[in-house]
């Protein structure tokens, strides 16, 4: 109940379980004009709709309906008006819900307003509350039931058949699908829920995963926040990152809205995993950060200078440089100190991407010497193609572990590439196949990867 007193402070249980507050409530958020019963009758026109007459394109107008709510309340001028109105409608939405379990309603308008004003309530930026939580204005009880079931004895039988299995495992709590791949959680979702999602819903998941990392209020709250407090304001962005992709796949749309079941099988692993990726991708970022303070920009750089600093650029420079026979734009540079021998054609640079993790934590930066010739069998190189474009970063240059299959050629010491094969070391992520007939001025093995600088 704590969780109404932003509006009802120093009420009384009875004044808050009175069915008339709601009509109170609806009064004063009217007043704002944020809200037009125009909208409500089209959101919901669509949201009770048979859902399997439901189309993608009424999906999106729910989206676009309720942010027309969303610019009417980013136009009121005042900051304790817009934060009044947020406290008022969250008290409405949490007591509506929390008075339907216990009595009934009849007000179709008001089923239909609590309905539209729970999709706005999720999509209202909010205050900036700092990187700790006030949980009390975030929890509510909604329902409680304590019921007794059946009341007997339990017997052992003697000479009986019966046996009881010993502990297999004490101590804390295992949590045996937290690190099980997308693959795996498809297959989850499938065998417990007679669902028939494919590989390729995973992506679905993915999307909303890598816009959640994205999110930096997410990030500050991840780094301070144990993962039980974090899940509040995890929630809240899952719905709001859900809506906004619902018409990309409108099957697992509405299975996580119908379905809670369902639904608490998906926050759950998205919740691990974000949470997990948010702390980890943080310390990458801060070691990179550390990595770059010392770096000379290039109008500063002297000759003697270059004899012990190495050139940053970026892969792409380096790459399409490398093509159109064009020096690489540096972005500065760097001093390194190490057993390897410096070569003015070195070069370093951030790798993104996950493919080649763990050997190359996404975000790292690492060192490239030019590519050597001879056999690269088993080395990282960086490879820039216009055959291929690379699936995880949609570039037409990618950073693989490098194999190839040879047979011999015309000539007694030639030899052509029948295949050549660019395989990540994260086996999460397919192989890219470079098949006979892919001639020269089509691929270029362009460095060879040397080392990890940072993170270490």
């Amino acid at each position: 109940l704590a969780a109404f007193q932003p509006y009802y402070e120093q009420t009384q249980l009875s004044d808050i379980t009175d069915p008339n507050k709601l009509y109170d409530l609806k009064t004063k958020l009217d007043s704002f004009k944020v809200i037009y019963q125009s909208d409500v009758d089209a959101f919901c026109a669509v949201f009770f709709k048979n859902k399997e007459l439901q189309t993608k394109r009424e999906h999106a107008q729910l989206n676009a309906i309720v942010d027309v709510a969303v610019e009417r309340f980013e136009a009121i001028e005042k900051d304790e008006h817009r934060e009044d109105f947020t406290n008022t409608l969250g008290v409405f939405v949490r007591l509506y819900a929390f008075l339907a379990q216990i009595m009934p309603f009849q007000d179709i308008e008001l089923e239909k307003f609590y309905a539209y004003s729970r999709f706005l309530l999720k999509k209202l930026p909010g205050p900036d509350r700092g990187e700790r939580y006030h949980l009390g204005d975030e929890i509510a009880l909604e329902y409680y039931r304590l019921q007794k079931i059946a009341d007997g004895k339990i017997q052992l039988q003697k000479d009986s058949d019966a046996a009881i299995e010993p502990i297999s495992e004490a101590g804390t709590r295992k949590d045996k699908e937290e690190y099980a791949h997308l693959s795996e959680i498809i297959k989850i979702l499938n065998e417990r829920f007679g669902t028939d999602f494919t590989e390729a819903d995973k992506l679905f998941f993915d999307q909303i995963e890598e816009e959640m990392v994205m999110d930096e209020k997410l990030g500050v709250q991840a780094k301070t926040n144990t993962i039980d407090n974090f899940k509040y304001g995890f929630e809240d962005v899952f719905i709001a990152k859900l809506v906004d992709r619902m018409d990309q796949n409108q099957d697992i749309f509405n299975k996580i809205m119908d379905d809670k079941a369902f639904a608490s099988v998906v926050k759950d692993y998205l919740l691990k995993k974000v949470y997990k990726r948010l702390n980890v991708e943080q310390d990458v970022v801060k070691e990179a950060e550390s990595f770059l303070s010392d770096m000379v920009p290039d109008d500063e750089i002297t000759l003697d200078q270059q004899k012990t600093h190495v050139r940053i650029c970026s892969l792409q420079a380096v790459a399409t440089s490398f093509v159109e026979q064009r020096t690489p734009e540096i972005i500065g540079w760097k001093r390194l100190e190490g057993v390897f021998k410096l070569n003015k054609d070195m070069f370093i640079a951030k790798v993104v991407g996950k493919s080649m993790e763990p050997t190359i934590k996404d975000g790292s930066w690492c060192l490239f010497r030019p590519d050597q010739g001879g056999s690269r069998n088993g080395k990282i190189v960086l490879v820039e193609s216009r055959h291929i474009t690379d699936p995880e970063t949609m570039k037409s240059y990618t950073i693989k572990r490098y194999f190839s299959e040879k047979t011999a050629g015309e000539d007694e010491d030639s030899f052509r590439h029948t295949k050549i094969t660019l395989k990540p070391d994260n086996k999460e992520f397919p192989d890219i196949v470079l098949s006979e007939g892919t001639s020269e001025d089509e691929f270029h093995v362009v460095a060879e990867f040397v080392e990890v600088l940072a993170p270490k």
